[in-house]
């Protein structure tokens, strides 16, 4: 893949056929975002851990197991999701394995969220620079992704995605962050969720 797509850490959905991406450090929330996100607004899954994106912006389905940690925020229906649960000894914690069983085959991405908590701030979402987009976007890179040869042309076709920087004190806070965003911007993405 690392020849044809660019591969990034984090989860992605659709709506129809625009994507929005998640994207953040390790335990950010990228994954109960994406869940919550299907689960509410009935959007469709296309991948957890890996976002693959070619240079048109088309996302491939990456579908996998999800695991969480906790699923105290996400609607009663994710229930029916769960696999299995029970404790991880390799991941040293108590997890929950959620699968979905259809998954969407490509979309157009039009939005990066790029996820982050900090009990100590106030809550913010902004649109990030083009400069600060491609910084958080190298940071995410998975694999040797960074070293692919046409780096440029897909590069230059993230120039038509939003990347928006997401600072809260707690993951539901994201939920309505990322939603209010849209909504505000009036992205058709969101209003495809009415």
């Amino acid at each position: 893949y690392c020849m044809e797509y660019l591969l990034i850490h984090g989860s992605c959905l659709s709506i129809k056929d625009k994507a929005l991406g998640f994207i953040g450090p390790t335990r950010s929330g990228k994954s109960t975002l994406n869940l919550a996100f299907i689960l509410r607004y009935k959007a469709r899954f296309i991948s957890d851990d890996t976002i693959i994106i070619d240079e048109k912006n088309n996302l491939i389905s990456f579908p996998q197991i999800i695991f969480l940690r906790a699923l105290d925020i996400l609607p009663s229906d994710i229930n029916k999701y769960c696999i299995l649960s029970g404790y991880s000894s390799l991941r040293k914690e108590y997890i929950y394995a959620i699968s979905f069983p259809e998954v969407i085959n490509k979309a157009k991405l039009v939005n990066i969220f790029c996820i982050n908590h900090d009990k100590n701030i106030s809550p913010f979402v902004r649109q990030l620079s083009r400069a600060d987009a491609y910084e958080k976007l190298l940071l995410n890179l998975k694999f040797n992704s960074h070293v692919h040869k046409d780096i440029t042309k897909i590069f230059s076709a993230i120039n038509n995605i939003l990347v928006y920087q997401v600072k809260n004190s707690d993951l539901s806070i994201s939920i309505e962050s990322v939603f209010n965003t849209l909504y505000s911007k009036g992205e058709s993405v969101c209003h495809e969720l009415n």
